[in-house]
């Protein structure tokens, strides 16, 4: 038997060599001495077929491999086989971590000018994935994402200040619209009064002259009502104002309050009443913040609300402290502005226009007289069904 293709492939062998003549070959074959020298070239064959092994080692492909990635800047592992044409890699010769031929990186024939060997094939692999990635640039895409939230983050919060500033802005625009307005009114009716008391006519009738005087009285206090109430805010803003407690007696205290509204209330046509839950404590109080604090929230049932409106003040003593209640039948808020009613400047809205003129500061500068007396204000509404504030205080609070 021979290998290589048998006798026929070692013949055409021997008639492509320049140095035997076709002649000589079929003689050869005459004289019985082409089988002895067929077998001769058959052995030669198989020893440079099976040689090739003995030119390369593992170690010293691995080691040039090894140069010439460094040489290139490449950090990553690598491994490699030596292969036949079909990717069959030969045992001795591969790294262990070899993969197969479907993950090869490169490959290039061995032996490319040696025609018995020009199927064998050195193939190279390279550990390139996502973790090998990111231990390259690991560092550097962690800090380019960081910079990015950064900046986006940066960005929301200046897009959201830049919101509010100009929410602030518009109120503060409010807030002078609404105070000149209401310095205007009654310092209109006080200039007013005070050209009709120097009217001949008037000043020469001392019973025409005393209602002019109680006019201006009345615009004068009006005036000075809103003034306080600027300046007790602006005191609020600057951390809190300092409180006066004095002992209070309840409910006493409160029903006088709410009897100073009582004809007002009727001229407006609504009804005003008190009821008082408990016995009689004593509190203390701030007089003046504490009043005020009522006041506003008597303000607010009476102003925005129309005639026909109910308006309730309950008292109710309770183990912890004292709640106060003003509530209401009337027009109510909306959800989507009860958590902002309490903000400073802040108004609720009647279309395009305020039916009454305020300075937003009412609710926002009883939140704070609630909170100076270690108290709450809560706030039950829904439109169209009135409204309930409620403030929680304590009676040494």
């Amino acid at each position: 038997e021979v290998r290589s293709g048998g006798p026929g492939k070692v013949m055409d062998t021997l008639i492509e060599r320049e140095d035997v003549r076709l002649d000589e070959v079929l003689e050869m074959e005459r004289s019985g001495r082409l089988r002895q020298l067929l077998e001769r070239i058959q052995v030669e064959n198989i020893k440079q077929e099976d040689g090739w092994t003995n030119r390369i080692d593992s170690a010293a492909i691995e080691q040039k491999l090894r140069e010439n990635i460094t040489e290139k800047a490449i950090t990553v592992p690598f491994a490699f086989a030596v292969t036949n044409q079909d990717g069959e890699a030969f045992q001795n010769l591969r790294s262990r971590n070899y993969q197969g031929k479907a993950s090869v990186w490169a490959s290039a024939p061995l032996f490319p000018a040696d025609l018995r060997s020009k199927d064998v094939v050195l193939n190279v692999q390279l550990d390139a994935g996502i973790s090998t990635l990111f231990k390259e640039i690991g560092w550097l895409t962690f800090l380019s994402l960081l910079f990015t939230l950064t900046m986006l983050l940066l960005f929301v919060l200046l897009w959201r200040q830049l919101l509010s500033q100009t929410k602030l802005s518009q109120m503060k625009t409010d807030f002078i619209g609404n105070m000149s307005h209401e310095l205007r009114t009654p310092l209109a009716t006080i200039s007013l009064a005070a050209d009709s008391i120097n009217h001949p006519k008037t000043s020469a009738n001392p019973t025409a002259i005393k209602p002019l005087i109680e006019t201006i009285k009345r615009e004068h206090d009006r005036i000075l009502r809103h003034v306080d109430r600027v300046l007790q805010m602006a005191h609020a803003g600057q951390g809190g104002f300092p409180l006066e407690r004095t002992s209070l007696d309840l409910p006493s205290w409160v029903e006088q309050i709410v009897s100073a509204y009582e004809d007002r209330a009727k001229s407006e046509g609504k009804e005003l009443t008190f009821h008082c839950d408990g016995e009689e404590a004593r509190v203390e109080w701030d007089d003046l913040h504490v009043r005020s604090a009522i006041e506003n929230l008597l303000d607010n049932a009476l102003n925005y609300n129309p005639a026909g409106t109910n308006v309730l003040l309950q008292l109710s003593m309770k183990p912890s402290g004292v709640e106060i209640t003003v509530k209401d039948d009337g027009v109510g808020i909306s959800e989507d502005e009860q958590h902002l009613v309490f903000e400073r400047f802040y108004r609720v809205q009647r279309g395009n226009l305020h039916e009454v003129k305020g300075f937003g500061l009412g609710l926002n500068y009883v939140q704070l007289v609630c909170e100076a007396h270690k108290g709450s204000l809560s706030l039950v509404s829904s439109r169209g069904k009135g409204a309930a504030f409620t403030m929680k205080l304590p009676k040494h609070g």
